[in-house]
C-alpha cells in the first residue's frame, strides 16, 4: 500500500487543496512518521530550519486579530520534538533555539 497517496487523499478530503496536500506528503517520510492532526480552518504549515534539521510549523491566525497560535514539531536524532503556544512563527523559532 502506498501510505503516501493514501495520506495525500485523506488530507484532500479533509479540506487541504491537492497541491497543499501533495506538497506536505512530500515532506513526510510515512514508514516512521508520527500522524499530528493540523487543523485546516485558518491555519498554514511551512517547512523551517530548527536545530539543524527540517521542523514543521502550523500556525493558526485568530478571528478577531489576536495573537495567533502555533506548534512547531522536528525530529532530531530519532527523537520528536514539539512547541506549541500563543504567538507568531518568531516567538516559536527562538524558543526552539534556546533549547539546544
Amino acid at each position: 500500500m502506498n501510505i503516501g497517496a493514501l495520506a495525500e487523499a485523506v488530507l484532500q478530503v479533509t479540506g487541504m487543496s491537492e497541491a497543499d496536500a501533495h506538497a506536505f506528503a512530500q515532506t513526510v517520510d510515512w514508514s516512521s512518521t508520527l500522524v499530528i492532526p493540523v487543523p485546516l480552518a485558518g491555519a498554514s504549515f511551512r517547512a523551517v530550519p530548527v536545530d539543524g534539521v527540517n521542523g514543521t510549523l502550523i500556525e493558526t491566525a485568530n478571528q478577531d486579530g489576536s495573537e495567533g497560535h502555533y506548534q512547531l514539531i522536528w525530529v532530531k536524532n530519532g527523537i520528536v520534538y514539539s512547541l506549541e503556544g500563543q504567538g507568531t512563527s518568531s516567538q516559536a523559532l527562538a524558543a526552539a533555539a534556546s533549547l539546544s
